[in-house]
């Protein structure tokens, strides 16, 4: 077994390579063999400078370290007959010559403190760049500080998503994704697009197939490789979301609840989605579990989200299935309260005081929900309403019903709720 560069990939490493590529992003359909070709400069990098240190940030720890350390980077190194050592609790790869390439996630939270703001880096790989939020991505850009003789370099994998996500905003824009000023030297800043068809010889031959087969939006950007048209007529706005997107909750947690909107169907899926309520009634999206399976199954899921995020107890819609979507949830744990909700109202009706909240600032997204986020913004009423918005919305309506509107207590003084914190500060 060996590795053969593709001509897409001969032309996207030489733009790594490129003296002013500080930061890159190769985009595209899925399977283009960007995450192999990054992987691939980034262990020639640690090869090329002895004792240097390199990291590869997904947004889950668990699938850097299931995906690349486990699956991407070992069938690597068989390719290019490296063998390196690895520390399976650390996450890390050591190589001839003292050189590291780390896994890291950025949902754990302490780890990532003590591990990436303590350490120094020589490159840093962002894979699945569109789930990571760009506060991130930022505060792993001052750990590109390591004392060496190469160029610190910073890159990113993406199969592209909308014009108004940060990646746009950064690499084709060349803006602040924040406060939209003219990227300061954007020369530093380059993509290059790679999709399927330039990766045929490493493709099944039904795949190809497979991705024609797609809704448009999908084959859009897993085929096409192109970035998505903000949707018309929807009714959540991205500007909603990324403007008020938290990495963690700095407020103390009144509720928490998991929202279920059972499948219908065998091949349905179960939408499964855990909020919080904080002291100033804003709410928090904290995960999507979302899955498809049987009722046994994801009765499993919810239980097992329920006990990770501390709920209280769990919000069910009764339209599909009734008392028996109660009863699955309680043979799984009977201790767990189970309260069943009858959407009597339409799809809008239940969604639109929701989304007024985004609108207002109240709902935060921690960290990204890549398929979430894609239901909120695509869907406009008078459609049938996906599992995950309505498992959310369920959630939300659960919480604010419940909600009792308080002022922010801040030092000896009392915050107004929704008012931001540095306008507090200054006033």
């Amino acid at each position: 077994m060996s590795f053969t560069l593709t001509v897409a990939q001969g032309l996207a490493l030489k733009l790594l390579a490129a003296p002013q590529s500080d930061n890159v992003l190769l985009y595209g359909g899925s399977r283009s063999g960007k995450t192999i070709l990054l992987l691939y400069a980034l262990i020639a990098r640690a090869l090329k400078q002895p004792g240097s240190r390199h990291v590869v940030v997904r947004n889950i720890s668990r699938d850097c370290r299931r995906l690349i350390g486990c699956v991407s980077l070992p069938e690597l190194h068989t390719m290019i007959g490296v063998t390196p050592e690895f520390d399976k609790t650390g996450g890390i790869y050591r190589y001839p010559g003292g050189s590291e390439i780390w896994m890291v996630g950025m949902d754990d939270a302490g780890r990532r403190d003590e591990r990436v703001l303590g350490s120094e880096f020589s490159t840093a790989l962002i894979e699945e760049a569109p789930e990571v939020p760009y506060e991130s991505t930022v505060l792993i850009r001052t750990r590109l500080s390591q004392k060496n003789d190469l160029r610190k370099r910073m890159w990113f994998s993406a199969n592209p998503p909308s014009k108004i996500h940060w990646l746009y905003r950064l690499f084709v824009e060349h803006q602040d994704p924040v406060d939209r000023r003219p990227l300061f030297k954007p020369e530093l800043w380059a993509s290059m697009q790679m999709n399927p068809t330039d990766n045929v010889a490493n493709l099944d031959a039904d795949y190809l197939s497979s991705l024609d087969g797609l809704p448009e939006r999908h084959r859009t950007r897993f085929r096409d490789g192109l970035w998505g048209n903000p949707q018309e007529g929807v009714l959540w706005q991205q500007k909603w979301i990324e403007d008020n997107r938290v990495t963690r909750i700095s407020e103390e947690i009144e509720d928490t609840v998991v929202g279920v909107d059972p499948a219908c169907g065998g091949t349905n899926s179960t939408g499964i989605v855990a909020v919080s309520r904080g002291h100033s009634a804003h709410l928090y999206v904290l995960s999507d579990r979302t899955t498809r399976g049987t009722p046994a199954e994801w009765a499993l899921a919810v239980v097992t989200l329920a006990k990770e995020v501390g709920a209280s107890r769990v919000i069910a819609e009764s339209n599909q299935g009734g008392q028996m979507v109660a009863e699955v949830i309680r043979h799984a744990n009977p201790a767990l309260t189970v309260e069943l909700v009858h959407a009597g109202s339409s799809k809008a009706v239940r969604a639109e005081p929701i989304a007024s909240q985004a609108e207002s600032g109240f709902v935060h997204h921690v960290g990204t929900h890549v398929e979430l986020e894609d239901q909120l913004l695509s869907w406009a009423p008078g459609q049938d309403s996906p599992d995950r918005l309505d498992a959310m919305v369920h959630a939300c309506a659960a919480l604010s019903s419940a909600a009792t509107v308080r002022p922010q207590v801040a030092g000896a003084g009392i915050r107004i709720a929704g008012m931001e914190e540095g306008v507090w500060t200054e006033l």
